[in-house]
């Protein structure tokens, strides 16, 4: 719960791109929803795709959506901690599983997001007739926030992302900014289309 709240207090001090992870608290994130009212920033809310099946996820970031009036941006990533997998019994899939999963649950959500019925045949997760009701308030769906690094990962970035996000040295960054680009322009993309973020972190000093 003290993600939530940092996010709160970091909103009330206008940093207004503070995120929350929704990784494995599904607490937080109803917390989230209840807490934030129409006069924050958007809610930010960031998850890792190995701790949940991609429609539970969605449900949740609707309902985060519908409460804050309309402000969420929907952050994901593929999953890379193993720590964190390890304290949950769920092994750390290989990459390509990892990628091969993340892009599945992409074009889930997104298709979700849009449809009040969404059917769905991939390799790793497979929907029937789902129903998604209500849809967003945001239309036609919330922004997605995607973190990616490299080229696979960064060409579903440049299919289905509003805001891209990464972290590194400078140098690493721009390497990843002019793959980026190329992702775009090989769908016919405009790169300027498309927000850049980059992932940083505060050490704290021990209590």
């Amino acid at each position: 719960m003290r993600e939530v709240g940092t996010s709160i207090v970091s909103e009330r001090l206008g940093v207004v791109r503070r995120g929350v992870c929704f990784s494995r608290n599904s607490l937080a994130i109803r917390f989230l929803a209840h807490t934030h009212s129409a006069t924050y920033n958007p809610a930010v809310g960031v998850s890792c795709n190995t701790f949940r099946h991609p429609y539970l996820l969605a449900k949740e970031a609707s309902t985060v959506d519908h409460v804050s009036g309309g402000r969420l941006e929907f952050g994901l990533g593929a999953g890379w901690f193993e720590p964190e997998q390890r304290m949950l019994g769920t092994p750390l899939p290989e990459k390509a599983e990892l990628v091969g999963r993340f892009r599945e649950a992409v074009e889930i959500c997104d298709s979700l997001f849009r449809n009040e019925v969404t059917t769905y045949e991939g390799r790793w997760y497979q929907l029937r007739e789902a129903a998604f009701r209500p849809l967003p308030v945001q239309k036609p769906r919330p922004p997605f926030t995607l973190g990616a690094h490299r080229p696979r990962m960064l060409a579903i970035v440049a299919r289905y992302a509003d805001s891209w996000n990464s972290y590194g040295p400078p140098g690493v960054i721009r390497e990843r900014n002019a793959v980026l680009d190329e992702q775009c322009a090989a769908i016919g993309r405009d790169p300027g289309s498309l927000r850049r973020s980059l992932y940083y972190s505060i050490a704290r000093e021990a209590d």
